[in-house]
């Protein structure tokens, strides 16, 4: 059906001119202006404006629909550059404050009408697009982490040194940065102490963030309290001329033991053995300071070679806490990315928010180590959530079971299975139980 002269409401709205206004059609059948607003407001309905030949504007596409057979829809006009569809998302927040402006943009050389929404305080859902009030940390539907609506076309803000570039009167730059959330490391050499170091600085855009400034100061803090041969170990740490902390830390060479782990897929037993009992001597030291980790995963476990052995080095200490506090910010576990950085091995109390202690790095530790001996994770799944819930819920399989090739000692099944119980009060309660009755089972 071919619009008419004056466009539709929410239903087909043709490109006017300056000099035009899109005002209500006169079909019986549809919703006039007046109806839709209602509508709107009482029903929590989004309804977004996207363009035929761009379908996922915003990131939407409508449902069952492809570009082929959207431009194929009734209404469509070649002689007419854009036909707009309707897709409606259910909203779950009463009161959200929408600004629906009709506005012409250029994509591609091609003019569409876009739909703004202002959200001062709203959080959005990057997986499944659904927005909530500022309360709110998690999807409630997938577990997607929420956060602030992207302004369109806006870039995140990052400390972005160069290469050659000195930082902090004293920090060389020698290779491009290892990105994450929060901050950037980076290769350096300091000049003063012809040294090369790691040099770890918040991304720019977080130098105002009081909970991030803090959290990145207790790590420095922390690491300056402890010396130990496997536990990284820092050198410096300040404010850059541009206001952000940084730190300067011992820069390790060789891999992780996620890389490791990707290289061999399964770690001989008596090697894992000797990797997991300096592992355990490292958190024992944090542990003893009322301490933990808080992000025991393969990657923060870096590996040197030193002849006929590995030399293990715990590092990023940034979700370090207190022993039996309650989690201040929620954990940083990507649902929909790559769970071996983290959701793989992430303890139960971590994942619901619960307070932690050490027996939550042993729960970590547990799942590590399944993996290394077995080459299959304790729990996986088709995503995110589908693994968390196993972390939950689901008994795993003894490790001698998933992999009968992999010969291993009798009572390393239990010792494993006691470090992944679901209660922290059924787990070995401290990293020294745990290190002695592995010990004791590899040598049984």
């Amino acid at each position: 059906m071919k619009a008419n002269a004056s466009g539709t409401c929410f239903h087909h709205i043709r490109r006017k001119t300056d000099s035009e206004s899109v005002s209500p059609g006169s079909n019986p059948g549809r919703p006039s202006k007046s109806t839709c607003a209602k509508t709107v407001s009482s029903n929590r309905d989004l309804y977004l404006l996207s363009a035929t030949s761009h379908p996922n504007i915003w990131g939407y596409r409508l449902p069952g629909r492809t570009p082929a057979s959207q431009a194929g829809e009734e209404g469509s006009n070649p002689s007419n550059p854009i036909f707009l569809y309707l897709t409606r998302l259910k909203l779950l927040i009463p009161g959200i404050h929408l600004v629906i402006c009709l506005c012409r943009r250029k994509i591609d050389g091609l003019r569409w009408v876009g739909l703004s929404v202002e959200q001062s305080q709203e959080k959005k859902c990057p997986t499944c697009e659904r927005v909530y009030g500022p309360d709110l940390e998690y999807c409630p539907f997938d577990g997607g982490m929420l956060a602030a609506p992207a302004v369109p076309g806006a870039r995140p803000q990052q400390s972005g040194y160069s290469v050659g570039q000195t930082v902090a009167d004293k920090y060389t730059i020698l290779s491009t940065p290892k990105v994450g959330r929060l901050s950037a490391v980076y290769k350096a050499r300091d000049v003063q102490a012809n040294r090369v170091v790691a040099f770890k600085v918040l991304h720019a855009e977080h130098k105002n963030d009081r909970g991030i400034n803090t959290r990145f100061q207790n790590e420095g803090y922390l690491l300056s309290s402890l010396t130990h041969p496997h536990i990284i170990s820092i050198h410096d740490f300040g404010i850059t001329k541009e206001g952000t902390q940084f730190m300067a830390l011992k820069y390790i060479e060789g891999m992780s033991l996620l890389d490791l782990m990707k290289q061999d897929k399964k770690v001989e037993p008596r090697r894992m053995g000797v990797l997991f009992s300096q592992i355990c001597d490292g958190l024992s030291a944090v542990h003893q300071l009322m301490k933990i980790h808080g992000a025991i995963y393969p990657h923060h476990l870096m590996l040197t070679p030193t002849g006929s052995a590995d030399i293990v080095t715990i590092i990023d200490f940034s979700r370090s806490q207190s022993l039996g506090v309650k989690q201040e910010d929620p954990p940083e576990l990507d649902y929909f990315g790559d769970a071996t950085k983290g959701i793989l091995y992430a303890s139960p109390e971590h994942m619901t928010g619960d307070a932690l202690d050490d027996r939550s790095d042993i729960y970590s530790l547990g799942c590590i180590l399944y993996e290394a001996l077995t080459g299959v994770a304790p729990f996986e799944g088709l995503n995110g959530v589908e693994i968390r819930q196993k972390h939950l819920a689901k008994k795993p399989l003894p490790p001698s079971t998933v992999t009968p090739g992999v010969r291993l000692p009798q009572y390393v099944d239990a010792v494993i299975l006691k470090a992944l119980e679901k209660s922290p009060d059924k787990r070995h309660q401290t990293i020294e139980k745990f290190s002695r009755d592995f010990r004791t089972a590899m040598a049984g």
